[in-house]
């Protein structure tokens, strides 16, 4: 017989409002509960209601389920949760109904930076970081010209990539070279773009939608904004490029500068004169969009913001445009032989936890300061692919070329 059959617990020894609170704090339904705990829908709303108690081993598929301590439910009251990340940067419409698979993402990524940070701490590690200090005040144009300056970016080195992954991983290695760890992991792209966080005692870090409507172009974009908050010390915001009024400000300096930094309005003004179309026009077609940021490799974003800043077209003309392509589904396409096809799981999770933390878990490892099973944990692997996997990262220790 089973321990916890031996004993008679309580009728009421769980706070029921507890339940009801760490259920819908991850926007879970109690019929979406029953999926993942295995548990009807019916118990759910009665220990919720007080009418029974779960077990102590339904408490502890909670506690996984909902991303919280067991002993929370023991409280009095909900706890007050420090929480890094500010849902400002989202339009208000989203707020309180973003996807349990969003609020899990979050969590991972606020929980992998945690223990990052930890890991460099326990094992004294030197961790440079290198940002500026940027106020939203100054001309965006200036502070994306010393950006592109100090990353020794220059279109020639755009005229050599061939893919707009090339693209995305020179930024990346560009940024997480100044001590800032970049996450990419697959969030909802009509929920949630990206985010960010530099709270004291935490290392920088930037999370980036690695399923976004643009693939690799979206992606780019959103590293850069999410850039644009470390320096401007407006991190810890969870983004969609179009966030609440309050955040106005904020949203609109990062886009611009993202767009600025990839594409300065003086070389956009001399390409819009080759082809054509340096002119003010009410609408512009997503055609013309595409065929546009396809030459510059970049996303929809960043021509449609220039177009707006630079006067070929009206006031709102992005915001409307954005509001638009998120009702969409995906309008990139998936091309044959296309970037993550065939793919080891080990080259899939460099991707998506970054250089910076592969290095760091395999030094970690080496030195005893974490086991083969917190390993596998952290990187999702069985503990067999976890060990190859530190012996590969420690093998071919610098960039994402190749891969």
């Amino acid at each position: 017989m089973a321990i916890e059959a031996q004993i008679q617990l309580p009728e009421k020894w769980v706070n029921p409002e507890i339940l009801n609170w760490a259920r819908t704090r991850m926007a879970l339904r109690p019929e979406q509960v029953e999926s993942l705990a295995g548990v009807s829908t019916e118990r759910i709303i009665e220990w919720e209601r007080a009418k029974s108690a779960p077990s102590l081993s339904d408490l502890q598929s909670l506690a996984e389920i909902y991303d919280c301590p067991v002993g929370y439910f023991f409280l009095d009251s909900p706890p007050e949760e420090k929480q890094p990340l500010d849902f400002r940067g989202l339009i208000a419409e989203k707020i309180g109904v973003l996807s349990y698979e969003t609020h899990i993402h979050l969590n991972e990524f606020l929980n992998l930076t945690n223990y990052l940070t930890s890991l460099i701490e326990d094992l004294k590690l030197p961790h440079e970081v290198n940002i500026d200090t940027v106020n939203i005040d100054e001309p965006v144009e200036l502070v994306a010209r010393r950006e592109r300056e100090r990353f020794g970016f220059t279109p020639e080195i755009r005229e050599r990539w061939i893919t707009a992954n090339e693209a995305f991983d020179f930024w990346r290695e560009a940024i997480e070279s100044r001590g800032v760890f970049v996450i990419t992991l697959k969030l909802k792209a009509s929920e949630v773009r990206g985010a960010s966080r530099w709270d004291s005692p935490h290392i920088p870090a930037i999370l980036v939608n690695r399923i976004d409507m643009e693939a690799s172009t979206g992606r780019t974009f959103t590293l850069l904004h999410e850039w644009a908050h470390l320096l401007t010390k407006h991190s810890g915001l969870v983004c969609d490029f179009r966030g609440q009024a309050k955040a106005a400000n904020i949203e609109r300096f990062a886009n611009q500068f993202a767009a600025e930094i990839l594409v300065p309005k003086k070389e956009f003004e001399i390409y819009l004169k080759q082809i054509g179309l340096f002119t003010r026009r009410s609408r512009w077609a997503d055609l013309t969009i595409d065929k546009i940021r396809n030459d510059f490799k970049v996303s929809r974003d960043v021509i449609a913001i220039l177009l707006e800043e630079m006067k070929f077209a009206p006031s709102g003309f992005y915001r409307d445009k954005r509001a638009s392509w998120d009702l969409r589904k995906p309008f990139f396409k998936v091309l044959p032989g296309a970037r993550g096809r065939g793919r080891t799981k080990a080259v899939r999770r460099l991707l998506e936890i970054g250089r910076p933390t592969a290095n760091l878990m395999a030094i970690a490892y080496e030195k005893g300061a974490i086991s083969k099973l917190d390993l596998a944990e952290v990187l999702n692997m069985k503990v067999e692919q976890a060990e190859r996997f530190v012996s590969w990262v420690r093998e071919n220790p610098k960039g994402h070329e190749g891969i």
